[in-house]
């Protein structure tokens, strides 16, 4: 569509221009979208692939869950040391998951539960 618009302006003659007008074919952006949607699909599938394949669930579980357990005064060092045991767990051939939790940490807080109150 050509469409001609004039412009009054505050003082002297006015401007007009000639604009033309038309939609663009919406396809490229939502073909864009949906490599995009794919690409990030295809990343998450590929990191899913690499943590399943090297089994890296079961070892971070079993860290988190021994690290809220024991609520450790170095929560870092906690971390190394639970991940340097299991890594020499694997190198013994024995699984990761048997090995339950990194050596005895002195500072480290044993969460306790209050006894339920009497009936």
């Amino acid at each position: 569509v050509l469409q001609e618009v004039c412009i009054p302006p505050a003082h002297g003659s006015s401007i007009s221009a000639k604009i033309k007008v038309s939609l663009s074919d919406p396809q490229p952006a939502e073909k864009r979208e949906k490599e995009k949607l794919q690409t990030r699909h295809k990343i998450a599938l590929d990191a899913k692939n690499y943590l399943d394949c090297n089994d890296i669930w079961g070892p971070v579980q079993g860290m988190l869950h021994a690290l809220l357990k024991t609520r450790p005064q170095d929560p870092v060092g906690f971390m190394i040391t639970y991940l340097t045991d299991a890594q020499n767990a694997r190198s013994r051939g024995e699984s990761p998951s048997q090995n339950a939790a990194p050596r005895k940490d002195p500072a480290a807080q044993e969460l306790r539960l209050p006894p339920p109150p009497p009936p």
